[in-house]
């Protein structure tokens, strides 16, 4: 299971919602969001986004990271299927830590690359 994934969250059933690196000659990584449409950022997308951005930072030849969307658009936010399934978690399976965690971790990581 991926770093970033909670644990109880079904961020396995949604296989094709990640990221992918490409590193070009000039020394940028690319970091593309992969989500139909709209690139919501879903569990297993923040997942793959956290195990990559890693990738990307500890590389001493990566000199830059962008961040993409596939297709026409960047990221349409939080992927919306998800909230069910944490309401239907209920309260106790949020008590230690919080069911954002993972997009905050992500998003903790941005924030202190050096790229």
């Amino acid at each position: 299971r991926a770093a970033y994934s909670r644990e109880g969250q079904d961020s396995d059933l949604f296989p094709n919602m990640t990221t992918e690196i490409h590193f070009r000659p000039d020394g940028v990584g690319v970091l593309t969001l992969n989500n139909a449409p709209v690139n919501s950022l879903s569990a297993s997308l923040m997942a793959s986004f956290g195990e990559n951005i890693q990738k990307l930072v500890a590389d001493p030849k990566v000199k830059a990271i962008v961040v993409t969307g596939k297709g026409a658009f960047f990221c349409g936010g939080a992927e919306i299927t998800e909230f069910g399934k944490i309401t239907k978690q209920g309260p106790q399976a949020f008590k230690d830590v919080s069911p954002v965690q993972g997009l905050c971790t992500v998003f903790d990581l941005v924030d202190a690359s050096p790229k």
